[in-house]
């Protein structure tokens, strides 16, 4: 009766047998859009209860990957490419260039670093631009700000502005400590 072997053991075997093959080492993936789209939600789920404004800001799933069999299904079900990361179902009338108009509602794509809208983002803003407010945010906390401008304008919550110097929903985990 044979031993089971450990699986680093049985990697160890295969490095053995196959010396000029590389096994992959799995490293932990970094995501600073995906955390800082975190960041913004766990802010604006602190403050829903009393602001219920904040119930109509909802996320987008485009950017996870998905299995291939998921993403075919998922876009049979309607997901499509170039969609925005965060979507706001509140109209208001807002400003932009000088210029007034009433927007169904205010689109936020979150980015890092260098990242620049794709082609198909640049495209669903294009198709929308004369019914929807839009803007790119490089961080939770400027999402923040869009969001509270958006909805208040100048008569923001002083709660909330107070909120966006508050470590606990925009700091990085890794420098809280």
């Amino acid at each position: 009766m044979s031993e089971r072997m450990s699986i680093d053991e049985a990697l160890k075997e295969m490095a053995k047998k196959f010396p000029d093959k590389r096994l992959p080492i799995k490293e932990k993936r970094s995501h600073p859009e995906q955390d800082e789209q975190e960041r913004l939600f766990r802010w604006i789920r602190a403050f829903e209860t009393d602001y219920p404004e904040l119930k109509h800001v909802r996320g987008s799933l485009n950017g996870v990957f998905l299995h291939p069999n998921v993403a075919r299904t998922a876009h049979a079900m309607g997901m499509r490419k170039g969609e925005w990361d965060v979507f706001i179902d509140i109209p208001k009338d807002v400003e932009v260039s000088n210029t007034c108009f009433s927007a169904a509602g205010m689109y936020i794509e979150m980015k890092w670093g260098k990242n620049k809208l794709t082609l198909e983002q640049k495209t669903f803003r294009m198709e929308r631009q004369l019914t929807h407010d839009f803007r790119v945010c490089y961080s939770a906390k400027s999402a923040a700000e869009c969001i509270l401008h958006y909805l208040w304008g100048l008569d923001m919550p002083s709660v909330l502005v107070r909120s966006l110097s508050n470590p606990i929903y925009f700091v990085p985990e890794e420098f809280k400590k």
